[in-house]
């Protein structure tokens, strides 16, 4: 169970979102603190759902002082940061809810249904204020104006040769039933959106798993949490920050088992999607028949590489399943 003093205290940093970033990284890749990793986690929350545009500063900072370098890529700049929204009490009930929830319901396995419906509690002039920052991420100028993706031909993918990129992708398509999309673009109304997000949600829907493949990463819970990071950092995915925020919440609040691997690994993979040129407008129908390190060469792509095994939360969860009695 979570304090009250402590949950106040967490609410409060939220709000406040102060401290150096760099510096407080640097402590706690010194030494791993809760009043440290407590107050970064605040940070994280506020960048998510309050004050998106510190988002891209917040994680270079975090990136810099955790690893004794800067982010090799050009800052993200924004004209102005307005006043941050209210985080309203319905949000705050919600989250503490999930943080208090049993330690074997609280795996990072569950977080992409626990982000779904936090995402939910946010300000509704948050989409807003998201759409102004995406515009300023690199690839994304003049986006605003784009039309809506073209699908995919699973005919012309089914007859890519083997040990292509196209094949590799028909694999994952014909595994969740041959669906092209992770979701159904039309049932989600993603042109409601103000712009450019209705074309980088359609195209996160489309390309998700090509990034996937291309920048390295395996399917497997852990790397679903580092795609998070990936896109955060490729574009400023503002539902992506919330499910880091969550997931540095958890880490602070309840310290599971691997809290600083899981952090390095996270802080790694932001990174990366932020070293990345950007993926968003890859014509990926040009390059279906070439080999997956062939693309990677033709895009910079440096593949993902990480401490810790690709599988890890799943050796973690089977680990825990074997000691209950």
């Amino acid at each position: 169970m979570i304090s009250g003093e402590v949950r106040r205290s967490f609410e409060l940093m939220a709000v406040s979102a102060r401290g150096d970033t760099r510096a407080l990284a640097a402590g706690l890749a010194r030494e791993m603190t809760g009043l440290a990793l407590r107050t970064l986690a605040a940070n994280a929350l506020s960048v998510a759902v309050a004050a998106p545009e510190r988002a891209a500063q917040f994680y270079d900072d975090l990136v810099e002082g955790w690893n004794g370098h800067p982010v090799y890529a050009k800052p993200i700049r924004q004209r102005s940061i307005p006043a941050p929204l209210p985080i309203s009490p319905a949000f705050w009930s919600g989250f503490w809810r999930l943080m208090q929830t049993e330690a074997a319901a609280r795996l990072p396995i569950d977080f992409t249904e626990r982000t779904a419906f936090v995402s939910s509690l946010v300000p509704p002039d948050l989409q807003e204020r998201v759409a102004v920052i995406t515009r300023g991420y690199p690839g994304l100028r003049g986006a605003a104006a784009w039309p809506e993706p073209a699908r995919f031909s699973l005919d012309t993918l089914a007859h890519c040769p083997r040990g292509s990129l196209g094949a590799a992708f028909h694999r994952v398509v014909m595994a969740r039933g041959g669906r092209l999309e992770i979701l159904d673009r039309d049932a989600w109304q993603l042109a409601s959106l103000p712009p450019p997000l209705a074309y980088v949600n359609v195209r996160i829907l489309q390309c998700h798993d090509l990034w996937r493949l291309t920048a390295g990463y395996e399917d497997t819970e852990l790397h679903r949490l580092g795609m998070a990071a990936f896109q955060l950092g490729q574009f400023g995915h503002n539902y992506s920050a919330l499910m880091m925020a969550l997931v540095l919440s958890d880490l602070a609040l309840n310290r599971p088992e691997g809290t600083e691997m899981l952090l390095d690994m996270l802080i790694c993979a932001y990174a990366h999607g932020r070293e990345t040129p950007s993926l968003m407008r890859v014509e990926w129908e040009t390059l279906w028949d070439l080999p997956v390190e062939r693309v990677r060469e033709l895009l910079k792509v440096r593949r993902f590489e990480s401490g810790l095994p690709s599988d890890a939360i799943e050796r973690i969860t089977a680990a825990a399943r074997t000691d209950s009695p």
